[in-house]
């Protein structure tokens, strides 16, 4: 697991990495609001890395932990790249072009799990804030992305949760775009 210390430092050197050419595992600046790329867990190790993926592009689809490298024995028809507000921006994550990152039925409830739905403007329940402290905070909540039970297998589903305090603290909510 990485300290918060070094997810910080890399959050800033991919900050400054962000105008590279975007690629699989690479990051691409879109302007000056938005980042394309893999979303990491901070649970990840060293030799593996874990991101978000999304099980495919139909509304409804689960929104899970899978290899950042190769998420198709995961979800075959998945995704695991992300365009994401460029921290402390609020708006939608977006994968496969029109769909976000949504809370199911948007329930406001410790575990509820995470989907894919096409995005629509100003709905509440596909509205993030990426924070300067590597949280995703659901917008007008106090309930952040969660890696449920810190567990990296593949397949996991993501969650949310109650924001951890102070920020940071708690692995299961850092996130590494």
């Amino acid at each position: 697991m990485f300290s918060p210390t070094f997810v910080i430092l890399f959050i800033f050197t991919l900050s400054a990495a962000a105008r590279l050419q975007g690629g699989q595992g690479q990051m691409q600046s879109r302007g000056a609001t938005t980042i394309v790329g893999q979303i990491v867990s901070a649970d990840s190790t060293r030799d593996v890395g874990f991101c978000l993926g999304a099980e495919s592009n139909e509304d409804g689809a689960a929104v899970a932990i899978v290899l950042c490298g190769d998420s198709t024995p995961t979800f075959p028809n998945g995704n695991n790249t992300w365009v994401v507000p460029a921290a402390p921006l609020t708006g939608s994550i977006t994968t496969f072009g029109n769909k976000c990152l949504d809370v199911t039925n948007g329930n406001a409830v410790n575990g509820q799990t995470l989907q894919i739905w096409t995005c629509t403007e100003g709905d509440t329940n596909q509205m993030f804030l990426a924070t300067n402290n590597a949280q995703i905070q659901w917008v007008g909540t106090n309930f952040c992305v969660d890696l449920t039970n810190g567990d990296t297998t593949p397949g996991n589903l993501i969650q949310i949760w109650d924001c951890a305090v102070p920020d940071n603290s708690n692995p299961n909510q850092v996130w590494i775009v």
